[in-house]
C-alpha cells in the first residue's frame, strides 16, 4: 500500500506529466496546472512554489481519489 501511495501525484496526473525516480515526482514538460498533484499528495509534500505554501489541500467531500484513478 505504501507504493501506491507514494506514486498517487504520478497516477493522479491527467497528462501523465509526473513520473516516480528513486521514490520522488519528477515532472516533464506538459504540465496543465490542475494542482490535482497537490491536492491529492498523501505526504502533503507538493507545493506550487508560494502560491500553495501554507493552503489547506482541497478536496470536494463527495469526490473520491478512486473516482480518478479508476
Amino acid at each position: 500500500m505504501k507504493v501506491i501511495l507514494q506514486r498517487t501525484c504520478e497516477r493522479i496526473c491527467p497528462v501523465g506529466n509526473i513520473k516516480m525516480a528513486d521514490m520522488k515526482p519528477r515532472w516533464g514538460n506538459t504540465c496543465e496546472q490542475c494542482v490535482a498533484c497537490i491536492q491529492w499528495c498523501p505526504a502533503k509534500a507538493i507545493e506550487y512554489a508560494d502560491k500553495t505554501a501554507k493552503r489547506r489541500q482541497y478536496r470536494h467531500p463527495e469526490v473520491k481519489i478512486s473516482d480518478f484513478l479508476s
